[in-house]
């Protein structure tokens, strides 16, 4: 054990110490406290983090990817002091020199101190420790797993360097919390401490033939399925190195007795390197590397314990034709090429824009999201996840939220499928549903899963308020039970549109035994076919199709597909409607500008690309009717020129507005409250009564100057004791004519109605004849 004076512990915070034999790091004070860290944030987030912020990740000196040369460690300040449900990991990034990982032995050290649990009903701490779970994973290879801790626990690891893939660079060492059931009910409310941290090194013997053989990752997954194997061998260039698995010798790639070769595995794979010495003696060493079948397809939300990157539901539903991916509302769309009104979404919504929960009045969210014909296909597995938390009911008697989380019950569709269905939900809970395509009727396009709150019964009286939240969702495929006994069974892509400077995947599932290439200059794709399964990335700049050839014996089969590079950003107004008293409408334009590309705009306008400056443009119109304009977009290709067109439609009102009362805004808060009595006519210009004056000269009450102020004097309702209002206004001649067509338009909002047995408002809008 190495314990440090405070101010040798500053100069181990600022000086790094990397030598051979000794101490690699060291992280607090060994004095029973964690005061020299923060307080934790309470939300995760992803590697790699920064070394200027507090957050999961600190930093030693060295150099990172995504994060660059650090010459100092990062502020101990920035240490999370603990591991906890919402917050459960912390990582530390260090570098390691070659002495370090040859033939060296690790102690990990991790004291863990002052534990303690929430207890969520009573809205406090839980008397106690609490119970708690930790693991610590070094390079992803879990170190220690120590289970039910429930005191004070100092944790010393000690583990060889090859068996934790130690390279010469950086290196990760993750500690989190994965669980604890403080009170007994299956929930996981707690936190756990630290105290002090410090990994030490030591040499354990002569090196051998091989220093070490290990793989950049443990795990690999079937829409990422390549690893990087490296070794480190004796360096004599007599030595002889082999891998197995259809790799052979690797003699030719290994220099000074490193080497490394990247490999794409659809299996849990174990690798097993052979070295030959001169003397005809001879070491093995193997790796192993996990593989995930399911690639994700979509995440939505952070896997923290928490909705708050969501934002509170409006509590109101609306239609799915009605959903938008520009504001919030029941629809949350993934990017992908919709098509229609929606178009083409280079981006996934913003979080922001879905409702948080469903409720008993606002009971559906509806994830929409696009799927090639792999994905799709009826072999194919899907496996959806959702963590549902924080559920909540309302008491209407007691106006008030009721006790406890509630009764819920939650059904999940895809595509109107029910492929889930979860009935008295009444603490957190992990949904994770399986299943084909055909079983959930997946479609190449657009798919939609829908998630609903269909009811619930907290009180035990019928009553259905509730609420239920989310703390993420997602959406992985595994195609490995597809049929593949034809030279190509499906070809695809990600996405039919890209905007210029952004990637496509192009998708192949072929006979594992072809030969399979692509044209457009990528050539044989066999080396990228695992299993049958292939893919790649492209990024053309025109219009492209790329043809996959399979050629199986004697057996030649192609597909095509094409991908199509976006030219028009949008095409709007300016205003939707025009009429004869505001007859302009301003077209506008933004455009991804290439060289020789042509605008054009239909209905008399013609050639608009001289009006096109760094993409952008406008031009006006009057239209007298009517009018849908159809821009068109070219850009050069060959053998013919890339086209698209956008298209809008201004309407057309003949009607004139003669006065207009209120904002649109669905309140009536920019009027009065209405006096509850009514008044014979003609009423007054100067006060609140049943009659409103614009301007004019009228017989009863003669001239009025100006509109009468709405806002003290216009009623905001009209009541079973006020009911009426009278609007006054004057016509001409010409639009008092009897083939004159006038029309009026009134928005009716909040109804209600008075219990007098109760002496309050009734519950519901009520009925009412106008």
């Amino acid at each position: 054990m190495i314990k440090f004076s405070a101010s040798v512990f500053a100069l181990v915070l600022l000086f790094h110490l990397n030598s051979y034999g000794g101490n690699i790091f060291t992280l607090g004070f060994d004095d029973e406290s964690q005061a020299e860290f923060s307080q934790e944030n309470g939300s995760s987030n992803a590697s790699p983090g920064s070394p200027n912020l507090k957050d999961d990740d600190y930093y030693f000196s060295g150099t990172y990817d995504g994060v660059g040369f650090l010459q100092a460690d990062e502020d101990v300040i920035n240490f999370e002091r603990a591991v906890t449900n919402g917050d459960k990991n912390v990582r530390i990034h260090f570098n390691l020199d070659s002495n370090d990982i040859i033939n060296n032995e690790y102690a990990l050290t991790v004291d863990l101190i002052a534990g303690g649990w929430w207890d969520a009903p009573a809205g406090a701490s839980g008397a106690g420790w609490g119970t708690h779970d930790v693991i610590a994973n070094f390079n992803g290879t879990e170190v220690f797993a120590e289970t039910e801790i429930v005191e004070n626990r100092l944790v010393t690891a000690v583990f060889h360097a090859s068996s934790v893939n130690a390279v010469a660079g950086e290196n990760v060492i993750e500690i989190t919390r994965t669980g604890g059931d403080s009170k007994g009910n299956g929930t996981d409310y707690g936190w756990i401490q630290f105290d002090y941290i410090t990994l030490e090194s030591s040499e354990v013997a002569e090196p051998g033939l091989i220093q070490s053989f290990f793989a950049d990752s443990n795990e690999v997954a079937a829409d990422s399925p390549t690893a990087t194997l490296s070794w480190q061998v004796d360096s004599d260039p007599e030595t002889s190195v082999f891998i197995d698995n259809g790799i052979g010798e690797v003699t030719a790639i290994t220099s000074e007795g490193v080497g490394s070769i990247d490999v794409r595995i659809s299996a849990v794979t174990t690798y097993v390197i052979t070295v030959k010495g001169v003397d005809g003696d001879e070491e093995t060493a193997s790796v192993t590397i996990g593989y995930k079948p399911y690639a994700e397809i979509w995440t939505v939300g952070l896997i923290n314990g928490s909705q708050a990157e969501f934002s509170q539901e409006k509590g109101t539903s609306n239609e799915e034709s009605e959903g938008s991916p520009l504001f919030q509302d029941d629809d949350y769309f993934l990017a992908g090429n919709y098509g229609g009104a929606i178009g083409n979404l280079e981006s996934d919504e913003a979080w922001a824009n879905m409702d948080r929960a469903v409720t008993n009045n606002d009971p559906n969210n509806r994830f929409h999201f696009l799927l090639d014909s792999l994905q799709a296909d009826e072999s194919s597995q899907m496996r959806f996840t959702m963590n549902l938390i924080w559920g909540g009911w309302w008491d209407a008697e007691a106006n008030s939220s009721g006790e406890g989380f509630g009764t819920h019950d939650v059904e999940i569709k895809l595509n109107g499928n029910v492929i889930s269905a979860h009935s008295d939900i009444t603490q957190n809970e992990l949904i994770v549903e399986t299943f084909s395509g055909d079983e959930g009727g997946a479609m190449e396009g657009e798919n939609v899963i829908e998630v609903s709150r269909i009811s619930g019964d907290s009180k035990g009286d019928g009553g259905n308020s509730g609420w239920i939240q989310i703390d993420y969702a997602s959406l992985e495929v595994d195609l490995s039970e597809i049929v593949r006994d034809k030279p190509i069974t499906s070809f695809s892509s990600n996405k039919s549109l890209i905007a210029p400077g952004t990637s496509a995947s192009l998708n192949w599932l072929v006979d594992s035994t072809a030969t399979v290439s692509i044209d457009q200059g990528i050539g044989d794709v066999t080396g990228k076919t695992i299993d049958g399964i292939g893919s790649i990335e492209v990024d053309p700049t025109v219009n492209t199709t790329y043809t996959l050839t399979s050629v199986r014996g004697a057996d030649v089969e192609t597909a095509t597909l094409t991908v199509q590079v976006d030219l028009i950003k949008f095409f709007q107004s300016t205003v939707l409607e025009v009429m004869p008293d505001e007859p302009v409408a301003r077209l506008s334009w933004s455009v991804y500008s290439v060289p020789g590309m042509t605008l054009s705009v239909d209905n008399g306008i013609g050639d608009v690309t001289g009006l096109t400056e760094d993409g952008s443009g406008s031009i006006e119109v009057r239209p007298s009717s009517t009018t849908t304009y159809i821009m068109t977009a070219t850009r050069p290709n060959a053998p013919q020129e890339d086209t698209e067109q956008v298209s809008l439609t201004v309407e057309y009102n003949g009607y004139s507005v003669l006065w207009s009362l209120g904002v649109d805004n669905n309140t009536q808060s920019e009027f009065a409250i209405e006096d509850s009595n009514s008044n014979p006519l003609p009423g007054s210009v100067d006060v609140k009564d049943d009659d409103y004056y614009f301007a004019g000269t009228y017989a009863d009450i003669g001239e009025v100057l100006k509109d009468e102020d709405s806002s003290s004097n216009f009623e905001r309702a009209v009541t079973n004791g006020d009911p009426n209002n009278r609007i006054h206004f004057m016509l001409s001649p010409e639009q008092a004519s009897p083939s004159s067509e006038i029309r009026i338009s009134m928005d009716l909002i909040s109804g209600g109605w008075w219990d007098a047995s109760a002496g309050q408002g009734g519950a519901g809008f009520g009925v009412h004849d106008v």
